[in-house]
């Protein structure tokens, strides 16, 4: 068994090679993969007949299933017929799926392939618009975009955009990639005499013009950085089953202290001057946005492109002064229509081991970080109920001491408490944090019931006061 596979180039006549005309005027079965190229046209004046493979794009349920039925088509008919000819367009091993299934199931069954090679589309298209494809050209299929971003930014030709479907969801694809405006190229029917057609557009209306299954989409080599997606994909390997186990144990609850610690030693940079550490101290704070994202990403909120999109949605809409009509010449004007637009939105040289624990951090932050610190060479307590008895032990001494020794003994307490809470597993700062929550909230409760009676508080003793508290805790 032996199929003859054919290129018939991008779609002049004579852009044929001399030993695919001969083959094509053979009395050997001749399918094309698809009827609907320009040199087809030629086929009936020059005698040529030939079947085609049509009818899979119209039964199939995706091009997957087109591609494997196709191929098992051609396998029958070089069952049948011993020898075939299969013509596609362009060339044969360029950017064709069902010649690549061919060749893979021609290896399984010992059938014979040969290749009849020709000019492919990639050569018209370079030759029209003067690229080179020797210089990093890479070549996409747009039914098929790579998950991996790695031609972000490098010159590109994206063939297989169909219709006005492919091509919006490609623009779609790389607008998370690219900004909108960046200039792109429509080229159709490359290489054909007369029918040959270069639109030049942006990227965001790519989708506003027509297109065939003769139509590529060229961009230009761009200047976009993506690190970003870099440390996506960082956290995301050690979130994944071969990835690192403490960080596949984390979640938004678990990381909130680190992300206040990581804003705070950005701050203390800034305090000191020290942009190499600002540097750094921002990187640490970028990966907590990133961790954060991803786990958002996992559970099906959001994604980190939504989070980037948010934000230049939002700077974009608060910055009218600049991307809009309205006029603010003064910081204090800006300010003013900033607030205006929220409303309307919404409702060192000796080093010691308690070196680089910020004094801008939050105290209890600060008193547990120095407390883990001390522990990890043993200074530490045995066990929880001697935790307890010092947390005793400084509330007596709270209770007894004089009143200019109350800043002290109380230091003492809270202290007492932070390692407690470190012995409970409890984070110091966020169960304050979560206390003085819930005590707005109820003491906001408490100012409605006030103000529903048309009284004040001075109107109220502490008992009644105390009573709406209660009702507040109850709900």
């Amino acid at each position: 068994m032996k199929i003859q596979i054919i290129g018939l180039g991008p779609g002049n006549f004579d852009d044929l090679t001399l030993r695919a005309y001969n083959l094509l005027q053979d009395e050997t079965h001749l399918i094309l993969r698809t009827a609907k190229h320009p040199l087809v046209n030629e086929f009936s004046l020059r005698g040529i007949e030939y079947t085609s493979c049509d009818k899979f794009y119209v039964t199939a349920m995706n091009f997957d299933e087109v591609y494997e039925n196709i191929t098992e088509y051609i396998i029958s008919k070089a069952r049948e017929h011993q020898v075939v000819q299969y013509a596609v367009p362009g060339n044969p091993l360029v950017l064709e799926s069902t010649v690549d299934r061919l060749i893979e199931k021609a290896r399984e069954e010992d059938i014979e392939i040969e290749i009849i090679s020709s000019v492919s589309a990639l050569e018209a298209i370079s030759a029209s618009l003067k690229v080179s494809q020797a210089k990093g050209l890479i070549v996409l299929d747009a039914l098929d975009m790579p998950e991996k971003e790695f031609y972000v930014g490098q010159e590109l030709i994206i063939t297989q955009t169909f219709n006005k479907l492919i091509a919006s969801d490609l623009k779609l694809h790389l607008l998370d990639l690219y900004p909108a405006e960046t200039n792109v190229i429509i080229i159709q029917a490359a290489g054909i005499t007369d029918q040959e057609k270069i639109i030049k557009t942006q990227l965001a209306e790519l989708d506003w013009h027509d297109f065939n299954h003769l139509t590529s989409v060229y961009v230009p080599k761009t200047n976009v950085s993506d690190s970003f997606y870099d440390l996506i994909k960082i956290v995301r390997d050690l979130r994944s089953p071969s990835g690192c186990p403490w960080d596949k144990e984390q979640s938004h609850e678990s990381l909130q202290t680190a992300l206040l610690e990581e804003a705070y030693e950005v701050l203390e940079a800034i305090q000191l001057g020290d942009m190499n550490g600002l540097c750094e101290e921002l990187g640490d704070l970028l990966l907590q946005i990133a961790f954060h994202a991803v786990l958002a990403d996992e559970a099906g909120y959001f994604n980190y492109k939504d989070v980037v999109n948010s934000i230049v949605k939002k700077m974009i809409r608060r910055h009218p002064h600049v991307f809009g009509d309205t006029k603010a010449s003064t910081s204090k004007e800006v300010l003013k229509n900033w607030e205006q637009i929220k409303l309307e939105e919404k409702e060192e040289i000796n080093p010691s081991m308690m070196d680089n624990i910020p004094s801008t951090l939050p105290a209890l932050l600060q008193a547990d970080k120095i407390q883990r610190r001390a522990a990890r060479v043993g200074f530490d307590w045995d066990n929880i109920d001697d935790v307890w008895a010092k947390v005793e032990e400084e509330i007596n001494e709270l209770k007894s001491a004089e009143k200019t020794e109350h800043l002290d003994e109380l230091g003492d307490v809270l202290f007492a408490v932070v390692n407690l809470a470190r012995f409970i597993n409890v984070d110091a700062e966020s169960a304050l944090i979560s206390t003085i929550r819930k005590f707005k909230k109820r003491f906001r409760y408490i100012e409605e019931q006030v103000k529903k009676q048309n009284k004040e508080f001075e109107d109220y003793t502490l008992e009644e006061l105390d009573e709406y508290w209660n009702q507040a805790k109850e709900l």
